[in-house]
């Protein structure tokens, strides 16, 4: 399990993440954690504003992994078939 520690110091994990994580763990302590309440909503309400950035780019790297998936399913099955064909019976 990674320390509050690590995940300050990850230049990586941006500062919502850091943020949400240290308002989660108050609240794991003390579930009325006013402070961490609220930092939680404004958390919410700055990804809200920009999710659908992340929607933009999502779909379209989904959709691409989505048809290789698909195309590597229809090599294997064909691959297959050629096998079983060959093979005595």
């Amino acid at each position: 399990m990674a320390s509050a520690d690590l995940l300050e110091a990850d230049p990586r994990v941006v500062d919502w993440v850091k943020e949400a994580y240290v308002a989660l763990t108050a609240l794991r302590f003390d579930g009325m954690a006013v402070k961490a309440i609220e930092n939680l909503n404004r958390i919410k309400i700055e990804f809200d504003a920009v999710s659908p950035i992340f929607g933009e780019a999502f779909f379209p790297e989904m959709d691409a992994r989505l048809r290789l998936s698909h195309q590597e399913k229809l090599l294997n099955n064909n691959l297959l078939n050629s096998v079983l064909a060959r093979s005595p019976s």
